[in-house]
């Protein structure tokens, strides 16, 4: 899987619109507009080397009844790792602040 707890509401795909807080590996709910510039910057970081690695994703469903459950996985990499793992929502947010890595 992702092997790290940060990126936790990453891992389900949202709109990017929308996404406005990050969930720290200690599971504190953090807008994104208040994360230290250093968190920010590690963060972007961090998502980019796994998406370059390849990041592995789950997903399952279940019929009527549960009796025709399944699950599959499939591993993304580059743009599709980027885009499930909402990089570009802390891009913006490096942006607004007049960032560079």
């Amino acid at each position: 899987m992702l092997g790290h707890t940060a990126l936790r509401l990453n891992q389900s795909k949202t709109n990017t619109n929308t996404m406005k807080h990050h969930i720290t590996k200690k599971g504190e709910k953090i807008l994104i507009k208040n994360l230290k510039d250093s968190h920010l910057i590690n963060i972007i970081k961090y998502i980019e080397r796994r998406a370059k690695e390849g990041i592995e994703v789950f997903y399952g469903g279940c019929g009527v009844g549960g009796e025709d459950i399944w699950a599959d996985s499939d591993t993304l990499k580059g743009r599709c790792a980027l885009d499930y793992l909402n990089h570009e929502v802390y891009v913006k947010e490096l942006k607004k602040r007049n960032l560079k890595i």
